[in-house]
């Protein structure tokens, strides 16, 4: 890791802060349904309150992640900002304040996803005022992906369209 020899040309990222009432991980739109299917192809995202991410890179670690409630009622991840089916976006709102997107597209994911419940998971390291560091973490609501075989016919269909759009 040579990352404490290299130079950087960028300021340091400043102080973050969120609005009154609000708290760093607290959802600012949560996932738009309970129930997902496989076969819709579905986008899922949730958006949190924030941090910048330049305050840690989280090399050895990940910004996001999908879990799975398991059978002995513990969560398992099952994807992380690593993963080609997930991505992490973050947005300045105003000059001290952020955002951070995660969304997860199971229709992409390179392992079969089991039907159950799932949620969504963001990692963050918020700066305060006095320039010490802080963790965070944020959780979306519950909600069902249905995986069942989706019929091929309707996959040509929806690849057909897709074509002609």
């Amino acid at each position: 890791d040579l990352l404490d020899k290299q130079i950087s040309l960028l300021p340091n990222a400043l102080p973050d802060v969120v609005a009154i009432g609000a708290k760093f991980g607290g959802v600012l739109k949560d996932v738009s349904r309970s129930v997902y299917d496989l076969a819709d192809r579905p986008v899922i995202s949730a958006s949190f309150h924030s941090a910048n991410p330049r305050h840690d890179l989280r090399l050895e670690d990940t910004f996001l992640a999908v879990e799975r409630l398991a059978e002995d009622s513990t969560w398992e991840r099952v994807a992380t900002d690593a993963d080609v089916d997930t991505r992490f976006l973050w947005s300045r709102r105003v000059l001290l304040s952020s955002t951070a997107t995660v969304e997860w597209r199971p229709a992409d994911s390179l392992r079969a996803l089991p039907s159950g419940t799932y949620r969504l998971v963001h990692f963050g390291v918020r700066k305060l005022i006095t320039g010490k560091l802080a963790a965070f973490k944020g959780r979306s609501r519950s909600f069902q992906l249905r995986t069942k075989a989706a019929d091929p016919a309707s996959w040509a269909s929806l690849a057909t369209s897709r074509l002609l759009a």
